[in-house]
Protein backbone atom coordinates (compact mmCIF):
# COMPACT_ATOMS: atom_id res chain seq x y z
CA UNK A 1 0.00 0.00 0.00
CA UNK A 2 1.05 3.63 -0.50
CA UNK A 3 2.10 5.62 2.55
CA UNK A 4 -0.65 7.06 4.97
CA UNK A 5 -1.67 10.32 5.27
CA UNK A 6 -0.97 12.21 7.94
CA UNK A 7 -4.28 12.51 9.56
CA UNK A 8 -4.36 8.80 9.45
CA UNK A 9 -0.56 8.49 10.69
CA UNK A 10 -2.14 11.01 14.09
CA UNK A 11 -5.06 8.27 14.08
CA UNK A 12 -3.28 5.43 14.50
CA UNK A 13 -0.94 7.29 17.42
CA UNK A 14 -3.90 7.81 19.33
CA UNK A 15 -4.89 4.16 18.91
CA UNK A 16 -8.48 4.96 17.17
CA UNK A 17 -7.34 2.32 14.49
CA UNK A 18 -8.70 -0.89 14.32
CA UNK A 19 -5.54 -3.35 15.20
CA UNK A 20 -6.05 -4.92 11.40
CA UNK A 21 -5.88 -1.88 9.86
CA UNK A 22 -3.40 -2.50 6.87
CA UNK A 23 -1.73 0.85 7.96
CA UNK A 24 -0.33 -0.57 11.08
CA UNK A 25 1.62 -3.19 9.67
CA UNK A 26 2.56 -1.04 6.71
CA UNK A 27 3.96 1.60 9.71
CA UNK A 28 5.70 -1.00 10.88
CA UNK A 29 7.96 -2.01 7.85
CA UNK A 30 8.25 1.47 6.26
CA UNK A 31 11.17 3.67 7.90
CA UNK A 32 9.96 6.49 6.28
CA UNK A 33 6.45 6.45 7.80
CA UNK A 34 8.05 5.50 11.16
CA UNK A 35 9.86 8.82 10.54
CA UNK A 36 6.77 10.54 10.05
CA UNK A 37 5.09 8.81 13.03
CA UNK A 38 7.87 10.31 14.94
CA UNK A 39 7.20 13.86 13.47
CA UNK A 40 3.60 13.42 14.67
CA UNK A 41 4.49 12.48 18.01
CA UNK A 42 6.42 15.77 18.49
CA UNK A 43 3.64 17.70 17.10
CA UNK A 44 0.99 16.30 19.41
CA UNK A 45 3.22 16.50 22.15
CA UNK A 46 3.99 19.86 21.50
CA UNK A 47 0.11 20.71 21.16
CA UNK A 48 -0.60 19.28 24.30
CA UNK A 49 1.88 21.77 25.74
CA UNK A 50 0.41 24.43 24.45
CA UNK A 51 -2.91 23.46 25.54
CA UNK A 52 -1.79 23.43 29.16
CA UNK A 53 -0.50 27.01 28.97
CA UNK A 54 2.83 25.91 29.32
CA UNK A 55 5.93 27.56 27.72
CA UNK A 56 6.96 25.82 24.25
CA UNK A 57 9.62 26.44 21.80
CA UNK A 58 7.82 26.77 18.11
CA UNK A 59 8.84 26.60 15.31
CA UNK A 60 9.00 29.37 13.04
CA UNK A 61 6.95 30.16 9.42
CA UNK A 62 8.70 29.86 6.24
CA UNK A 63 7.23 31.81 3.07
CA UNK A 64 5.84 29.06 1.39
CA UNK A 65 4.24 27.78 4.74
CA UNK A 66 0.18 27.00 4.82
CA UNK A 67 -2.46 30.13 5.71
CA UNK A 68 -4.91 29.54 8.55
CA UNK A 69 -7.51 29.22 5.77
CA UNK A 70 -5.56 26.02 3.73
CA UNK A 71 -5.13 23.93 7.25
CA UNK A 72 -9.12 24.65 7.50
CA UNK A 73 -9.12 23.05 4.15
CA UNK A 74 -6.99 20.22 5.23
CA UNK A 75 -9.12 19.48 7.58
CA UNK A 76 -12.21 19.65 5.57
CA UNK A 77 -13.52 16.43 3.69
CA UNK A 78 -14.87 18.82 0.91
CA UNK A 79 -11.11 19.79 0.00
CA UNK A 80 -10.16 18.02 -3.28
CA UNK A 81 -7.50 15.44 -3.99
CA UNK A 82 -5.32 17.67 -5.54
CA UNK A 83 -6.01 20.32 -3.03
CA UNK A 84 -4.97 17.60 -0.54
CA UNK A 85 -1.92 16.24 -2.24
CA UNK A 86 -0.14 19.75 -2.19
CA UNK A 87 -1.01 20.43 1.22
CA UNK A 88 0.08 17.37 2.82
CA UNK A 89 3.20 17.09 0.86
CA UNK A 90 4.44 20.00 2.41
CA UNK A 91 2.88 18.89 5.71
CA UNK A 92 5.88 16.18 5.60
CA UNK A 93 8.35 18.44 5.37
CA UNK A 94 7.73 21.28 7.51
CA UNK A 95 6.92 21.27 11.67
CA UNK A 96 6.12 24.40 12.17
CA UNK A 97 2.85 23.39 9.50
CA UNK A 98 2.34 20.34 11.16
CA UNK A 99 2.16 21.45 14.36
CA UNK A 100 -0.21 24.02 13.28
CA UNK A 101 -2.71 21.28 11.57
CA UNK A 102 -2.78 18.88 15.04
CA UNK A 103 -3.61 21.91 17.07
CA UNK A 104 -6.19 22.62 15.20
CA UNK A 105 -7.52 19.33 14.66
CA UNK A 106 -7.55 19.22 18.41
CA UNK A 107 -9.41 22.65 19.02
CA UNK A 108 -12.35 20.95 16.45
CA UNK A 109 -12.44 18.01 18.45
CA UNK A 110 -12.99 19.95 21.33
CA UNK A 111 -15.72 22.70 20.11
CA UNK A 112 -17.64 19.40 18.42
CA UNK A 113 -17.51 17.36 21.96
CA UNK A 114 -19.92 19.72 23.43
CA UNK A 115 -20.79 23.57 23.92
CA UNK A 116 -18.43 23.67 27.33
CA UNK A 117 -15.12 24.77 27.53
CA UNK A 118 -13.02 23.10 30.01
CA UNK A 119 -9.62 24.62 29.47
CA UNK A 120 -9.31 28.37 29.48
CA UNK A 121 -8.15 30.68 26.37
CA UNK A 122 -4.76 31.75 27.10
CA UNK A 123 -3.74 35.86 25.56
CA UNK A 124 -1.42 34.56 23.74
CA UNK A 125 -4.06 32.41 21.33
CA UNK A 126 -6.45 35.24 21.77
CA UNK A 127 -4.08 37.66 20.14
CA UNK A 128 -3.07 35.36 17.13
CA UNK A 129 -6.90 34.54 16.64
CA UNK A 130 -7.45 37.80 16.58
CA UNK A 131 -4.86 38.74 14.50
CA UNK A 132 -5.90 36.90 11.38
CA UNK A 133 -9.36 37.00 11.21
CA UNK A 134 -9.28 40.05 9.92
CA UNK A 135 -7.19 38.66 6.83
CA UNK A 136 -8.66 34.99 6.68
CA UNK A 137 -11.64 34.67 4.60
CA UNK A 138 -14.98 33.09 5.61
CA UNK A 139 -15.23 29.72 5.23
CA UNK A 140 -17.72 28.39 2.90
CA UNK A 141 -20.94 27.50 4.75
CA UNK A 142 -21.87 23.72 4.93
CA UNK A 143 -25.37 22.92 5.32
CA UNK A 144 -26.43 21.94 8.90
CA UNK A 145 -29.25 19.14 9.94
CA UNK A 146 -29.51 18.61 13.26
CA UNK A 147 -31.85 14.92 14.34
CA UNK A 148 -33.35 14.54 18.10
CA UNK A 149 -32.56 10.95 18.59
CA UNK A 150 -34.43 8.45 20.89
CA UNK A 151 -35.55 5.19 21.67
CA UNK A 152 -39.11 5.86 20.01
CA UNK A 153 -37.85 7.73 16.98
CA UNK A 154 -36.00 10.11 14.77
CA UNK A 155 -37.47 13.59 13.89
CA UNK A 156 -35.48 16.72 12.08
CA UNK A 157 -35.36 19.87 14.55
CA UNK A 158 -33.03 22.65 12.98
CA UNK A 159 -32.37 22.79 9.20
CA UNK A 160 -29.82 25.14 7.92
CA UNK A 161 -29.55 24.95 3.70
CA UNK A 162 -26.78 26.18 1.85
CA UNK A 163 -24.80 25.83 -1.74
CA UNK A 164 -25.36 23.31 -3.85
CA UNK A 165 -28.52 22.29 -1.67
CA UNK A 166 -31.75 24.29 -2.39
CA UNK A 167 -34.73 22.17 -0.69
CA UNK A 168 -35.14 19.55 2.02
CA UNK A 169 -38.46 17.65 2.34
CA UNK A 170 -39.36 15.46 4.24
CA UNK A 171 -40.67 12.17 2.54
CA UNK A 172 -42.48 8.99 2.82
CA UNK A 173 -40.44 5.62 3.70
CA UNK A 174 -38.49 3.77 0.83
CA UNK A 175 -37.49 -0.12 0.93
CA UNK A 176 -34.38 0.05 2.29
CA UNK A 177 -32.94 -2.11 4.78
CA UNK A 178 -32.43 -0.68 7.60
CA UNK A 179 -32.59 -2.02 11.34
CA UNK A 180 -36.43 -1.31 12.61
CA UNK A 181 -39.03 -2.19 14.37
CA UNK A 182 -42.58 -1.76 13.37
CA UNK A 183 -43.06 0.39 17.08
CA UNK A 184 -40.11 2.77 15.90
CA UNK A 185 -39.75 5.97 14.12
CA UNK A 186 -38.22 6.39 11.28
CA UNK A 187 -37.27 9.64 9.47
CA UNK A 188 -36.68 10.09 5.89
CA UNK A 189 -35.66 13.28 4.26
CA UNK A 190 -34.36 14.27 1.21
CA UNK A 191 -31.92 17.03 -0.10
CA UNK A 192 -32.21 18.34 -3.11
CA UNK A 193 -29.63 20.37 -5.29
CA UNK A 194 -29.63 20.97 -8.66
CA UNK A 195 -28.74 18.18 -10.07
CA UNK A 196 -28.47 15.42 -7.12
CA UNK A 197 -30.48 13.84 -4.87
CA UNK A 198 -29.87 12.48 -1.65
CA UNK A 199 -32.03 10.83 0.67
CA UNK A 200 -31.21 9.78 3.84
CA UNK A 201 -32.92 6.96 6.25
CA UNK A 202 -32.42 7.64 10.08
CA UNK A 203 -33.13 4.79 12.49
CA UNK A 204 -32.46 4.25 16.09
CA UNK A 205 -30.54 1.24 17.15
CA UNK A 206 -30.82 0.78 20.77
CA UNK A 207 -28.46 3.90 22.13
CA UNK A 208 -26.60 3.94 18.53
CA UNK A 209 -28.53 5.36 15.64
CA UNK A 210 -28.51 3.33 11.82
CA UNK A 211 -28.03 5.67 8.52
CA UNK A 212 -29.11 5.10 4.83
CA UNK A 213 -28.81 6.88 1.76
CA UNK A 214 -29.42 6.50 -1.70
CA UNK A 215 -28.08 9.22 -4.19
CA UNK A 216 -30.06 9.94 -7.52
CA UNK A 217 -29.97 12.62 -10.33
CA UNK A 218 -32.53 15.10 -10.76
CA UNK A 219 -34.58 12.30 -13.22
CA UNK A 220 -34.40 9.98 -9.53
CA UNK A 221 -32.24 7.73 -11.61
CA UNK A 222 -29.68 5.81 -9.30
CA UNK A 223 -26.00 6.91 -9.05
CA UNK A 224 -23.31 3.70 -8.45
CA UNK A 225 -20.00 4.04 -7.32
CA UNK A 226 -20.14 7.58 -6.06
CA UNK A 227 -18.03 7.81 -3.05
CA UNK A 228 -19.32 8.50 0.07
CA UNK A 229 -17.19 10.09 3.44
CA UNK A 230 -17.82 10.13 6.70
CA UNK A 231 -15.69 12.51 9.29
CA UNK A 232 -15.95 13.14 13.14
CA UNK A 233 -13.48 15.46 14.91
CA UNK A 234 -12.08 16.08 12.22
CA UNK A 235 -11.06 12.39 11.46
CA UNK A 236 -11.97 9.90 8.72
CA UNK A 237 -14.31 7.14 10.33
CA UNK A 238 -15.92 5.75 7.13
CA UNK A 239 -15.36 5.50 3.72
CA UNK A 240 -17.35 3.82 0.95
CA UNK A 241 -18.84 3.67 -2.96
CA UNK A 242 -22.67 3.92 -3.25
CA UNK A 243 -24.32 0.35 -4.70
CA UNK A 244 -25.87 -0.30 -8.18
CA UNK A 245 -28.87 1.15 -6.83
CA UNK A 246 -27.23 4.09 -5.74
CA UNK A 247 -27.22 3.33 -2.07
CA UNK A 248 -24.67 3.20 0.98
CA UNK A 249 -25.76 2.16 4.44
CA UNK A 250 -23.19 3.88 6.82
CA UNK A 251 -21.81 2.29 10.02
CA UNK A 252 -23.85 2.28 13.12
CA UNK A 253 -23.31 5.52 14.72
CA UNK A 254 -22.85 6.96 18.21
CA UNK A 255 -24.14 9.66 18.64
CA UNK A 256 -22.62 13.37 18.10
CA UNK A 257 -21.89 15.51 14.80
CA UNK A 258 -20.75 14.08 11.57
CA UNK A 259 -19.59 15.77 8.33
CA UNK A 260 -20.97 13.84 4.99
CA UNK A 261 -19.46 14.85 1.70
CA UNK A 262 -20.22 13.04 -1.20
CA UNK A 263 -17.39 14.75 -3.54
CA UNK A 264 -18.33 12.91 -6.65
CA UNK A 265 -21.67 15.22 -7.23
CA UNK A 266 -19.96 18.20 -5.22
CA UNK A 267 -21.94 18.12 -1.96
CA UNK A 268 -21.30 17.87 1.65
CA UNK A 269 -23.65 18.60 4.92
CA UNK A 270 -23.35 18.34 8.50
CA UNK A 271 -25.23 15.89 10.28
CA UNK A 272 -25.81 16.64 13.87
CA UNK A 273 -27.64 13.18 16.15
CA UNK A 274 -28.53 14.34 19.25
Amino acid sequence: MTCPDLLLLSQLLDGELDANQPARAHVDTCPTCTARLARVRNAEKAAGVAARREPAVETAPSMGCLTPTQLVAWLDPTASARERHAMNAHLDGCDHCLGEAIAAARTMAQLDSGPSHPHPVSDVLRARVASRWARTPARRSLTELAVAVTRAGARLIERHLAEPFRDLVEVAPVAVPVRATADVGTLHFELRADETRIRTTVVPSGDAVSVTMVLADAAGAPLPAQRVSLQRHGRAVFSAHTDDAGQIALPVLERGVYEVSCPGVAAAFRLDLR
